[in-house]
């Protein structure tokens, strides 16, 4: 059986490595590809740039796959415990704890951290690739499209070369070809005018009142009429004068602007200066001049650490694969949840790689049967942790309204948010996945059905 894995990001990568494990033990052996579209990983690692928090579920499900690559996101990331909200003029919205401590995972409860490790993208993708063998990954191979042709799928590349898989398993990220060769154009990614912009600044150069500011409320995020900005450390150590690093995050709103089209610090600069200077944070709450967001900006714009990242969307996927098993799409090619991608991604990995061990190693179904009931088990056990990805399609918009109303409806809607029970969050933070796979195959009644065969 041959597998071709498309796009070398973190679920590509989570998803080789998850199949190298669980399938070593096939008979007759299965062949991984692995492919990435960028000629360098460099080039890979900042296409994805940008931060990210990792949940608990994430970082036990990357533990699963490779245990010394969780170990190496855990030693780089700051784990928060809690996330404040404010509005722009420096008034608190509330405080939420970031959960599930209470109820930590009881088949590996020493990877339950009971918070959201934030951390740099660059950082979980190189802890991943880390984990490859040399040459376990082909460099500069653009895929055009993907289509099944009878017991097989045909991939053809951008320079004309045609390749053939049994499996072929789309981690292209959110504008995937591989997805819209297989759900067509209604699913297509659709490029909307805002872009994600942000970056790294070194925390020492920032101000004492702010570095202060970080002991007590470091994971940070304000809404204003005109838009959100927030902030969070993403190293261990707030101290140390050369690693201590924090990440921020806003959004570009380009107009007519091509998002194929670069954009350069200074071009931004002007936009989030003009819409964010003025806001007061916790810094400057009682000093006349708001300086603190002005600060934030200018350094972070003055960073070599910058990105900005296209901004797509698209409709939540009826199916997150063919009916014969042959294409499945995994992380932000099958759903548009930015917010939990990496955790996703790695879950989806895991699933793949235990169905396909249950039915094709351990049980011997022949290829195209086993790719069947691996395809119908991934979409009952992942997409119900899907059914979030509708908000997808709403979150470039976030923070932005046009009226008083409006604000103070948003400002309410968060302040009740922080006061929920802890314990919702328990239900993501406490996932254990293994259980969730044993009760879908228990439930389909292979076990049974083998025994009568």
């Amino acid at each position: 059986m041959k597998v071709v894995i498309v796009g070398g990001g973190i679920g590509g990568v989570a998803t080789y490595l998850a199949l190298r494990k669980h399938l070593a033990d096939a008979s007759p052996s299965v062949e991984l590809v692995l492919l990435e579209a960028h000629p360098t990983i460099s080039a890979t690692t900042a296409a994805i740039s940008g931060g990210i928090g990792l949940p608990s579920n994430g970082l036990r499900a990357i533990a699963q796959i490779a245990p010394d690559a969780a170990t190496y996101i855990r030693e780089r990331g700051f784990l928060a415990e809690s996330t404040t909200f404010r509005n722009s003029k420096g008034a608190l919205l509330g405080r939420q704890r970031l959960g599930g401590a209470k109820h930590p995972c009881k088949r590996r409860p020493h990877w339950h951290s009971g918070g959201v490790l934030m951390v740099s993208r660059a950082v979980v993708h190189d802890a991943l690739v880390r984990e490859l063998r040399p040459r376990e990954m082909t460099l500069g191979k653009r895929v055009r499209s993907v289509k099944e042709v009878g017991e097989s799928v045909e991939i053809t590349f951008e320079d004309g070369e045609v390749e053939h898989a049994d499996l072929v398993i789309g981690a292209d990220g959110p504008c995937s070809v591989v997805r819209e060769g297989i759900l067509g154009d209604r699913y297509a990614a659709k490029v909307v005018s805002s872009r994600s912009v942000g970056g790294f600044v070194l925390i020492s150069s920032l101000s004492d009142g702010f570095r202060a500011s970080l002991q007590r409320d470091p994971v940070t995020t304000t809404f204003g009429a005109n838009g959100f900005f927030g902030y969070s450390p993403c190293s261990p150590d707030l101290t140390h004068p050369k690693s201590s690093t924090l990440m921020w995050w806003s959004s570009y709103e380009g107009g007519e602007t091509s998002q194929s089209e670069p954009l350069l610090p200074e071009t931004i600069l002007p936009q989030l200066l003009e819409r964010h200077a003025s806001w007061r944070s916790v810094v400057d709450a009682d000093a006349e001049t708001a300086t603190a967001f002005r600060e934030l900006i200018t350094a972070g714009c003055s960073s070599p650490d910058f990105y900005t990242l296209p901004t797509c969307v698209f409709p939540c996927l009826p199916r997150c694969n063919t009916p014969s098993g042959r294409v499945v799409l995994i992380g932000n090619a099958a759903h548009p949840d930015y917010g939990l991608g990496v955790a996703s991604a790695a879950e989806d990995a895991i699933t793949l790689a235990l169905l396909l061990k249950h039915y094709r190693v351990s049980h011997r179904f022949a290829v195209r049967e086993a790719l069947r009931r691996t395809a119908a088990g991934f979409d009952a056990v992942r997409m119900k942790s899907r059914r979030v990805g509708r908000l997808g399609m709403y979150r470039p918009q976030v923070g932005h309204v046009h009226g008083w109303w409006q604000e103070k409806v948003r400002d309410w809607t968060i302040w009740l948010m922080t006061k929920l029970p802890e314990s919702l969050s328990d239900p993501q933070a406490g996932y254990d996945l293994e259980t969730a796979i044993a009760r879908y195959i228990t439930k389909s009644g292979c076990d049974k059905e083998l025994i009568s065969r």
